[in-house]
């Protein structure tokens, strides 16, 4: 998270700068989930990385939506003008370097992120941890596994886009717990946490279009032509409806089995995994 901020040295850098460090804030908030009932640190250091992310959170959404109107507009192709929606696109990139010009030039923000980021690495070592078992980190894995399987169903009951936004944080962490075991069985686990990527992308991208209808809506943007918005309109809908379809029916299949029964599978893989590597 440091290098990619540090390395922000021009716009489309510390844009991407940005994506990067907040993925890297959500991998260790994953990894603070899998040890919280073996740490008294997990509470302050998880609102930490959490704070430490919304603060770009505008900006990054602001990026998603630019790259959400080109994936529309490459999505359904055959059923668009060349042109469409080149002004939203052209209004989202003026909102975008406001933003910019307010987090990163005149506030500096980044800057503060990467001196708040390297006095949080140096408290990392006097951090009280010492976990010797998988029983020690079972609770936590059984934990983050349920609720995302919860959320899923909130999803195929309400069919709300927030529902699904709260089932990709979930599904998150479970995916990056997974590569956290990788080593317990490779020939499994990373088929699993890949299946489970491809989920937390395909709900990733009907939030990003969420975000988009949501930023249309509250700054009153206008469409030069009615027909674009109501297309707009449309296409939206529908790609929404189709990723929503398709992921629950993958998420089904995922969290197919009982959160028991996951854990337990887990453990075996880790005494085993255990085994064959001493």
């Amino acid at each position: 998270a440091i290098g990619s901020v540090e390395n922000g040295t021009n716009e489309e850098d510390r844009h991407d700068a940005v994506h990067t460090a907040r993925k890297c804030f959500k991998k260790i908030r994953a990894a603070l989930r899998l040890i919280r009932d073996e740490s008294d640190f997990y509470k302050e250091q998880n609102v930490f990385f959490r704070d430490l992310g919304r603060k770009v959170s505008d900006v990054r959404d602001a990026t998603s939506m630019i790259s959400t109107v080109e994936n529309l507009r490459q999505h359904y192709n055959s059923k668009l003008y060349k042109n469409s929606f080149t002004e939203l696109e052209t209004a989202i990139i003026a909102y975008r370097e406001d933003l910019s010009q307010k987090l990163w030039e005149d506030g500096d923000l980044l800057k503060d992120i990467v001196e708040k980021l390297k006095v949080k690495k140096a408290e990392v070592p006097v951090w009280s941890l010492s976990i010797k078992h998988f029983s020690e980190i079972k609770p936590s894995i059984k934990r983050v596994y349920k609720r995302g399987k919860h959320r899923l169903a909130d999803c195929e009951n309400s069919g709300a886009s927030e529902d699904f936004h709260q089932w990709r944080k979930r599904a998150k962490y479970m995916r990056y717990i997974l590569r956290m075991l990788y080593d317990a069985w490779p020939a499994v686990l990373k088929p699993l946490e890949d299946e489970l990527h491809q989920i937390t992308d395909l709900v990733g991208d009907e939030h990003d279009i969420h975000v988009l209808k949501a930023w249309v809506s509250k700054h009153d943007f206008l469409f030069s032509q009615q027909d674009e918005h109501e297309l707009f309109e449309a296409i939206c809908l529908h790609r929404q409806k189709n990723l929503r379809a398709r992921v629950l029916l993958l998420g089904k299949r995922w969290y197919l089995q009982g959160p028991s029964a996951f854990t337990n599978h887990m453990q075996h893989y880790w005494e085993i995994g255990k085994k064959l590597h001493n």
